[in-house]
């Protein structure tokens, strides 16, 4: 039971690192295909996360097929409209440091609560799930895929103009 919350204790590190990771990439990247391989990348993530979360996995299959599935889709459109080649990634000394001391930050912080902690308080942090915002997730992610089939499907065309 103990190596169980151990695992989801650093998996839950690491889901915290990538969307970290993520988000610096993003803003030191402006090219789409960046962006959505790390779309990808977190939606995988999350996939884990939820099926460690709860007993059963097609949930977590389900919702990761359609969120991948509507991403990719819109990201599809805006790779085939960009016109210009850009690097994928700027290297940038600031941003690379900001990343190691993240991870040597989060590091510290999880072995000190994880010292603090009984286990009864562990479980109730590892198990607060905000429902019904996954839910709401769920279904906008669902209602924005079936918006884009029904644009690409009535127009019988691709979005880029000659």
């Amino acid at each position: 039971m103990i190596m169980i919350i151990m695992i989801e204790i650093g998996l839950k590190k690491i889901i915290f690192l990538t969307f970290l990771t993520s988000f610096f990439m993003m803003i030191n990247s402006n090219h789409p295909m960046m962006m959505g391989i790390l779309i990808i990348i977190q939606s995988v993530f999350m996939a884990i996360n939820l099926s460690l979360s709860f007993n059963f996995n097609w949930f977590s299959y389900m919702l990761f097929m359609i969120y991948l599935g509507g991403i990719l889709m819109l990201f599809s459109y805006i790779i085939s409209i960009s016109f210009s080649k850009q690097p994928l990634m700027k290297k940038n000394p600031i941003f690379l440091s900001l990343m190691l001391l993240t991870i040597f930050y989060t590091q510290k912080e999880s072995f000190l609560e994880f010292k603090k902690m009984k286990i009864s308080k562990m479980l109730i942090v590892l198990y607060d799930n905000n429902s019904k915002l996954t839910l709401f997730l769920m279904a906008f992610l669902f209602y924005i895929m079936t918006g884009v089939i029904f644009i690409t499907e009535n127009e019988k065309m691709s979005l880029k103009k000659g």
